[in-house]
């Protein structure tokens, strides 16, 4: 969908909107078990806001630049890179299932790149 929207709109209007969709959605969870945030939780909250809107914004002009086939695989690598940023950040350390499931993602993007970059006959 985002990629059929980058047709009409900016990559900014695009990352604009998606959240904005998405924040009464998450607001139906979070009102039962709702806290309010300390000044130390809102510095933290806006720094994740600002990442994840560059991290959609990055996203949606990656979709507008190239086709989806390879931006969708590559798109699941952050998997792996949350996994790591909970390892190093807070000594979480991963279950085997996300060990197996991460090297799948791995194994199966490395395969749809390599397929995708072959020249066609």
């Amino acid at each position: 969908m985002a990629k059929d929207m980058t047709r009409y709109d900016s990559p900014l209007t695009v990352s604009f909107y998606q959240p904005l969709t998405i924040m009464p959605l998450s607001l139906i969870g979070a009102i039962p078990v709702w806290v309010t945030p300390t000044l130390y939780d809102l510095a933290v909250l806006t720094m994740m806001a600002a990442a994840a809107g560059l991290s959609n914004f990055c996203s949606i002009k990656a979709l507008g630049l190239a086709d989806a086939s390879i931006t969708a695989p590559i798109d699941y690598t952050k998997i792996l890179w949350t996994t790591t940023a909970a390892y190093v950040l807070f000594a979480e350390v991963p279950g085997v299932a996300a060990v197996i499931g991460g090297a799948l993602i791995l194994a199966a993007t490395l395969m749809i790149t390599i397929y995708e970059r072959r020249p066609e006959k």
